[in-house]
């Protein structure tokens, strides 16, 4: 009976636990199609840096591995921690990728948005094994759509094995391809649980495409479009995600400005020129400028939203479902 009681008590944990976003076409910007063959930086070179050590280190602290009781998700914690080292690394060269702009200004620009990145990867995924590998019944969220670490909805997958809907990314944000003729084009949701680099760079776009769209806003309310579709003030999931990144800012200060990271993990030789953060070079939230319209991604209702399920240590999310 016990046993039964956790199984149930799993299914409606993993019903409500996805964050999910849907995407809604951007215009402008040729498609900017990355993946980690891309990036410059060789992985063992990023694992060697203290920049690495220090989120690796969160990391753990914020969801130590092996706890899982999804049967997909089961690691010893040495596995775990060998896993966390390397999706860490795919945040880094994520993050740290010249041509990626940073979401905050200032000289640990690039470090605040790290930060930022995990949180929200925390929330959605809790970085569990079956959610990165995408194994098992529980491995894609809201039944069978959101995929990855970042939980990208992109939809269910179909009889060619590839995800209903793809996308492509712009310069700075993205294109939503929802026609059967484009299922080549793009990433769909099993290239992002194959590449976690395009995982972490799609989920940084949408997080850029909502900062700028809410850049009135405080910044602790700035993925109100990211989750909801729109700007919402005081809204409780995106405050969550942002003050959780702070709190580790304020903790342990980056080890690296972005400066000494970007001339470690790129040298001068092999550099392309930097994007330019405007605004005040003292301002942690400096902006970025945006041609083009800005509009909602969709129309979504909450489904859920709760404390941490104490059960299950994974973390938790808000749960979202797009209306028709």
């Amino acid at each position: 009976m016990f046993r039964k009681l956790i199984l149930i008590l799993a299914v409606l944990v993993t019903a409500s636990m996805t964050h999910l976003v849907d995407l809604r076409a951007e215009d402008g910007g040729e498609p900017m199609v990355l993946s980690v063959e891309d990036a410059p930086v060789d992985a063992p070179s990023i694992m060697a840096t203290s920049l690495h050590q220090w989120l690796v280190s969160r990391m753990l602290n914020w969801m130590p591995t092996g706890r899982s009781f999804f049967k997909h998700a089961k690691e010893t914690r040495e596995e775990g921690k060998k896993r966390y080292e390397k999706i860490a690394d795919a945040m880094i060269r994520v993050v740290y990728d010249p041509v990626e702009r940073p979401l905050f200004g200032g000289k640990y620009g690039r470090a605040k948005t790290l930060a930022l990145v995990a949180s929200m990867s925390w929330f959605e995924s809790g970085w569990r094994k079956d959610v990165d590998l995408g194994l098992g019944s529980f491995g894609i969220g809201d039944q069978g759509q959101s995929w990855c670490m970042m939980q990208i909805l992109l939809g269910r997958k179909q009889l060619d094995g590839k995800s209903k809907n793809r996308i492509t990314l712009t310069e700075d944000y993205y294109t939503l391809l929802t026609s059967p003729r484009n299922r080549v084009v793009g990433w769909g949701g099993e290239d992002l649980v194959k590449d976690r680099v395009a995982c972490f760079r799609t989920g940084l776009h949408l997080a850029r495409r909502s900062f700028h769209g809410c850049r009135n806003y405080h910044v602790r309310d700035r993925l109100g479009i990211y989750g909801s579709g729109g700007c919402i003030k005081n809204w409780t999931p995106s405050r969550i995600r942002v003050k959780k990144a702070q709190k580790w800012l304020a903790i342990e200060k980056p080890p690296l400005t972005d400066k000494e990271a970007m001339a470690l993990l790129h040298p001068p030789e092999s550099q392309k020129p930097l994007p330019d953060v405007p605004g005040n070079k003292e301002d942690p939230v400096a902006m970025l400028p945006r041609t083009g319209s800005v509009g909602f991604m969709g129309s979504f209702r909450t489904v859920s939203f709760g404390g941490p399920f104490r059960i299950f240590p994974e973390g938790f999310s808000c749960g979202m479902v797009v209306e028709p």
